[in-house]
């Protein structure tokens, strides 16, 4: 691997992990927990519903499963975009959108021991908050409004090593390490407004939380061969869960209807910090189990199932916010007309599509948010194995389950993968 190529490498993954959180849409049911979490699925991944425990590919970088790295024969480096659009609407008929974008991950994968052990590493993000929830309700007998809002930003990143091997034929082992790291601010605002009232000055109460910690991923995979080009894979993971500690500080801030601080003569009058401690959030742990069946270059069609236990969330209070179990199902398929053809450019494309179905942990009313997503893509061949991934998702969240809320969103993914022999020692006659 030249300098040249560490060198990109090693900064474009120092610069994303000050930009990966600029990504998230708003949606108001990220403000319970952690906000939403994601599930590891690269570009490709993404065109499949999310599709990827159980099938892997050479061609691509297999994240969903450690497993699955032992496929990866030849060095992959990708590198993810997305462009997020949200639109909500409320019973009362109140509607809206927002956009949302920006670097998804950066990956690296590469052979340790070609066909036999493989690693990978990069940066990606691991939960977003983004929300904001507000009432102004007029005080009765008076002509004032009682103000409130409600607002939460940020999320965490993680930066993670794996690596995956081959015990015997067909069958693998993978392991994942992840450091956790990033910043949520949660914030309250009260106030009043309206005649009689002398100033519109407002009290914002604010939880900043800076998170730390390690997270495991085991994962194994088997695949049985019916024929030299058919086969069925099984794949699974297991993601530990455990403690993650937050460097908390809660501030008081007297702010202005822009929610800025109130400087009198030049000099904050606020701003007083409260507490500042080391809390510990639990997170739970997880499962997710895959099947495939694959026809080499031609066609892969699987279904996927994650299962968390949100039930065992505890953020610092010691509560899981009213958090329940999660369950997402994904099935996908991705098909090539032909991989050999030297006449049509669009018969050596990929073509993608899935369908997922999740049971959020988020609750509202008393009732467990769903959310249902349509996905497809494309996958664009360039030189020397590299491919240009293309995606999309349109999903409904909370759809006919009469809430205050319900939200559509729209996704674009684009991954660009390089694929090379970096690290293979050449040899010359």
């Amino acid at each position: 691997m030249s300098l040249g190529k560490f060198t990109l490498i090693s900064t474009l993954l120092i610069l994303s992990s000050y930009v990966l959180l600029a990504q998230s849409g708003r949606s108001a049911y990220s403000l319970q927990g952690i906000g939403d979490v994601n599930f590891g699925a690269l570009s490709h991944n993404e065109a499949m519903g999310g599709l990827g425990i159980s099938n892997g590919s050479p061609f691509f970088i297999n994240n969903m499963n450690p497993a699955l790295l032992t496929l990866n024969t030849r060095t992959i480096f990708d590198i993810g975009i997305n462009i997020t659009n949200t639109r909500f609407s409320t019973r009362l008929g109140e509607s809206g959108d927002n956009w949302g974008g920006g670097l998804n991950y950066i990956a690296l994968a590469f052979p340790v021991v070609n066909g036999k052990l493989a690693t990978s590493f990069g940066i990606a993000p691991y939960s977003q908050m983004n929300y904001l929830n507000t009432s102004n309700t007029p005080i009765e007998g008076t002509s004032t409004n009682a103000v409130f809002e409600s607002s939460g930003f940020g999320g965490i990143t993680e930066a993670y090593w794996a690596t995956g091997g081959r015990l015997f034929n067909g069958f693998n082992l993978g392991v994942r390490f992840s450091y956790l790291f990033g910043t949520i601010d949660r914030t309250i605002t009260t106030g009043l407004t309206g005649q009689g009232v002398s100033s519109d000055f407002r009290t914002s109460f604010i939880d900043r939380y800076s998170f730390s910690g390690i997270e495991t991923k085991l994962g194994a995979n088997y695949t049985y061969r019916l024929s030299d080009e058919k086969r069925f894979n099984l794949g699974a993971t297991y993601t530990l869960g455990g403690d993650i500690d937050a460097n908390t500080i809660s501030i008081v801030d007297r702010v202005d209807q822009l929610g800025r601080s109130v400087r009198v003569g030049g000099s904050l009058v606020s701003d007083t910090t409260v507490n500042r401690e080391v809390r510990q959030f639990v997170l739970p742990q997880k499962l997710a189990f895959g099947l495939s069946y694959q026809k080499v270059n031609k066609v892969t069609v699987g279904a996927d199932l994650h299962l968390q236990n949100w039930a065992d969330f505890r953020n610092p209070a010691g509560t899981n916010e009213g958090l329940r179990n999660s369950m997402r199902a994904v099935v996908g398929v991705e098909w090539i007309p032909d991989i050999t053809s030297v006449s049509s450019y669009f018969k050596r494309s990929l073509y993608r599509f899935g369908l997922y179905y999740e049971e959020t942990p988020f609750v509202s009313e008393n009732l467990q948010i769903s959310d249902f997503g349509i996905n497809f893509g494309v996958g664009l061949p360039l030189a020397n194995l590299s491919t240009i991934n293309l995606g999309a998702r349109y999903g409904f969240r909370a759809l006919n389950q009469n809430l205050e809320v319900s939200e559509q969103h729209f996704n674009i993914y684009m991954g660009f993968s390089f694929s090379d022999r970096w690290f293979i020692q050449r040899k010359y006659d």
